[in-house]
């Protein structure tokens, strides 16, 4: 065999990551997809939602007014809305695409990174293969998004060996797309994050320039609108009421705790009396409705308590902007009075789960996404496996390897930008989402599945160096060091 034949079998089998990768995907996905269903009419009765009706009549004005979340997801839903093609057929082609394009990003990363071939096609199977990877794509939310943005992120560091500029553009896009949609990645850990991977750079003025231009002030440009515009710290309205649910749902606390923390307040009294209310505030006492706050919008998502069916709630609505300042005030006093509050849902008190095993626990048992099982057995019968033991077996290959690589005796760990980055967009999501919320926290750690493939990726090929033989014969195809 003569090295031009050498040379071009290599070339082809560069691309067998991303060929096998998304051709995996695409059967169970087609499989799944035309025996079950697109679940577009989650996307009325979502709490997250603004509805169909606002984004329709008053696209603009329901965006300037939209204080439960950050801007990107409605912002989706509006345009879908107006879409020649419809909302459901414009939704999932974007939700198909977002999922294939992150199949396809993990698939080059892995390459542009120099992680063997073996390695990289088996981690870009393993993603396609994951149920979540096709069930969360036919559910209209944050989750495949967010999984996107987490790959283009991760993309961009990989460009940054060679064209640190073009991959810190791609990274800091890929964040603002994180921030723009989930809201417990708050600004000041959003910027940090950003911050990162220039501390390993050289020129590092010109590039701090260049992050903060991309994507430091767009944040804060986002930010200071939801401070100016609804009074909020963060980009939603619902931080406390996520804190003191939580701690309720894990069994952290009950009504005693809640009580004490009141502390006589009327609002906060009616609050730990009425556990049950959570979707309907007609209950509360009047006090909690006389506040100081006021917002002159006749905006239908502020002035309307339900959505256009007349039934769902609109938990846009000015008097869940006011009760905001309430939940929050609640949240601070049952964490003042007992620090240890948050820690113990962390790690779990008595029979029910810890919030931090909710988070491992597979992210297609998530009840929103699982009508969609039953449609893609049998193939999700074999695939299953794969997702029951990939969050807690890629995590456990990340540890390992960021204590092997830390011991001096061990060798210097390749990649070593790319790996860290990976890991704090990991561990952040799990340390701000376990901390705030509890039932849902396995849906959250599906947002970054992307950042557990690829740091797992990079950790297998640091556990398992490559051979003296092999490293020859891919120097023929791609000169210089792989791992």
């Amino acid at each position: 065999m003569n090295l031009n034949s050498v040379l071009l079998r290599g070339k082809v089998s560069t691309y067998f990551p991303h060929i096998f990768g998304s051709g995996a995907f695409l059967i169970v996905y087609l499989w799944t997809a035309l025996r079950g269903n697109f679940l577009w009419e989650n996307a009325e009765v979502l709490f997250q939602s603004l509805g169909k009706e606002a984004l329709t009549i008053e696209p603009l004005s329901s965006l300037l007014n939209n204080h439960i979340q950050p801007p990107g997801l409605n912002a989706l839903y509006a345009i879908s809305y107006q879409s020649p093609l419809g909302f459901n057929v414009t939704m999932q082609a974007i939700y198909f695409l977002a999922s294939l394009a992150t199949i396809l990003l993990i698939a080059d990363s892995l390459v542009r990174l120099r992680i063997r071939r073996g390695i990289a096609l088996a981690t870009t199977l393993i993603f396609a293969l994951l149920p979540t990877t096709t069930l969360y794509a036919l559910w209209p939310y944050t989750t495949t998004l967010v999984a996107f943005f987490v790959g283009l992120a991760l993309w961009g560091l990989s460009f940054c060996s060679s064209r640190s500029i073009l991959g810190l553009t791609i990274w800091s896009v890929g964040l603002l797309g994180i921030f723009s949609l989930r809201s417990s990645f708050i600004w000041p850990i959003a910027i940090a994050t950003l911050l990162l991977p220039v501390f390993f750079l050289e020129s590092k003025i010109r590039k701090i320039l260049l992050v903060a231009a991309v994507g430091i002030v767009p944040i804060l440009l986002i930010q200071f609108y939801y401070f100016a515009q609804f009074g909020l710290l963060t980009t939603s309205s619902w931080g406390g009421q996520s804190v003191v649910k939580g701690l309720i749902s894990s069994g952290v606390i009950g009504q005693e705790i809640l009580l004490a923390a009141a502390d006589g307040d009327p609002c906060l009294v009616s609050i730990a009396n009425e556990l049950e209310f959570w979707n309907d505030i007609n209950n509360l006492d009047e006090s909690c409705r006389n506040s100081d706050e006021s917002n002159p919008s006749d905006a239908l998502v502020l002035r309307k308590e339900v959505k256009g069916d007349g039934e769902t709630i609109q938990f846009n609505s000015t008097e869940y902007l006011n009760l905001s300042r309430y939940w929050n005030d609640l949240a601070v006093r049952i964490i003042r009075n007992d620090p240890t509050v948050i820690p113990q849902m962390l790690l779990g008190v008595g029979p029910p789960p810890s919030s931090l095993e909710v988070s491992i626990t597979p992210g297609y048992l998530y009840l929103p996404v699982t009508p969609n099982i039953s449609s893609g057995m049998p193939v999700m019968s074999f695939t299953r496996p794969i997702g029951a033991l990939f969050p807690a077996g890629a995590l456990t290959l990340i540890l390992i390897t960021a204590i092997a690589s830390a011991q001096r005796s061990t060798r210097k760990l390749p990649s070593k930008m790319f790996f860290i980055s990976s890991g704090v967009l990991i561990v952040g999501n799990i340390a701000l989402t376990a901390s705030v919320e509890y039932g849902e926290n396995l849906r959250f750690l599906v947002e970054v599945y992307p950042a557990l493939a690829l740091a797992g990726a990079v950790s297998v090929a640091f556990l398992w160096p490559v051979k003296t033989k092999e490293l020859l014969t891919q120097d023929l195809i791609h000169p210089g060091p792989e791992i």
